[in-house]
Formats: structure tokens, sequence, C-alpha cells
């Protein structure tokens, strides 16, 4: 009888392991509060490989590691959810009389006149257009807060949640990131719908950067489904 007890609290007590560590493994549910999907800079001169910014290397990234197929649900997925799709254009104007004779943005502009309105480097990538009822941000910086409504349409929908996507991980999405956290927004960034120019530079934004300003960093699934 006491063997017999004996393996039956051993059972229960395996059972017992199994199942919490079950339970352990399963993923925190996201608590998303209000939120608005933004996709950043989708445009064939960062995304395509015939793009004026193709040296960058982003359109390779985002090919080997599925990222632009991932942003296209991530906005199926927002719309179904009546979540609202914000998408940010980086544009400049033929000759960018807005930008002085010095710093980055000068020195980018030589390479080729990347993203110049109304033509094609500035036109989304194929398969990413825009849609109706999508909200339209143009921008002339990395920081899409940056002297745009961004903010404005934000507060008027009590958006306090950004469900962040697009490209490139280094330059307009991390400005992004940081004009969002100086707003006081809960960030959420959707790294497999996120490219950058590699894959260690990526991966230091993910795990290292990013999570030291309060940014989580998931996937498409587990913050929108399915």
């Amino acid at each position: 009888m006491k063997k017999i007890s004996f393996v039956a609290v051993g059972m229960l007590l395996v059972s017992a392991l199994i199942a919490g560590g079950a339970l352990a493994d399963e993923p925190k549910k996201i608590d998303l509060g209000n939120p608005a999907l933004v996709v950043i800079d989708v445009a064939n001169d960062v995304c395509h490989e015939k793009g004026a910014l193709a040296k960058m290397g982003v359109w390779k990234y985002g090919q080997d590691h599925g990222t632009f197929d991932n942003i296209a649900r991530a906005i199926e997925l927002a719309e179904k959810k009546n979540i609202p799709v914000i998408r940010v254009w980086l544009e400049y104007q033929k000759g960018a009389p807005d930008i002085p004779g010095r710093g980055f943005f000068f020195l980018a502009k030589q390479q080729g006149d990347p993203l110049t309105e109304h033509t094609w480097g500035a036109e989304p990538l194929e398969g990413l257009e825009s849609k109706e009822g999508q909200i339209q941000i143009i921008k002339r910086r990395f920081n899409s807060f940056y002297n745009t409504d961004l903010k404005k349409y934000l507060d008027a929908m009590d958006i306090d949640t950004l469900l962040i996507t697009g490209v490139s991980c280094h330059m307009c999405v991390n400005g992004t990131i940081v004009g969002a956290v100086d707003n006081d927004y809960k960030v959420i960034a959707l790294h497999d719908a996120i490219a950058g120019p590699s894959e260690p530079l990526c991966s230091f934004l993910f795990t290292k950067l990013w999570p030291l300003w309060a940014v989580r960093v998931t996937t498409v699934d587990e913050t929108l489904g399915r």
C-alpha cells in the first residue's frame, strides 16, 4: 500500500510539474490599450533591390526574413480588429529645398536623390500600397513626430499604444520609437515586421536597445493573432 501511495503521489507531482511548465510556456496576453499600427517608409528606394538606397541592404534583409509579407499581414490583421493603420512616408520635394547644405540629410540626398515625391522610388513597395481609410503622414526626417501632424491624429483618436512596423530599423523606425517614447506612448515593436541593413544591427536594437526604453519587442502573431 505504501509503495502504491508513493507511486500515486509521484505521478501527481510529475503531472503538476508538467502542467506548471506548460502554463509557464504560454505567452502572456499583451495589453494593447487603444492601439494604432504605424507602418514606416516601405518605399521602393529602400525596399526594392533596384531602389536608390539598395546598397543599404534593407531589401535583402526584408526578403530573407519575410518582413514585407509580415507587414502586409499586420495591416490585414489590424484592419480586421478595427485598429487604425497609419502610413508614414519619408519624402522630399525635388531638390529638397527644406534641407540645408550641411548635415546627414544633405549628404544622403546626394546619393542618387532618393525618396523624391512623385517618383517611383517614393512609391510603396508592391503589395504594400496604401488603402482607403489609412492615415497618411509625410515626414522629412527620421522621427515621424518631427514637424508632422502625427500626434494630432493620435490624440484625436485617443491612441495610447503604437504598434511599430516598417523600415529601416536603425533610421526611421528607431527615430520614430524615440519620438513615441518622448511623447509618452506605450510602444510595441513587431520585430518580424521590421527590416534593417543587417542581422547584427537589427538584433542589437531588438534585444538590447529598445527594451531599455520599455519598448516591448514581439511578433505580429503574438500581438495581433493569426
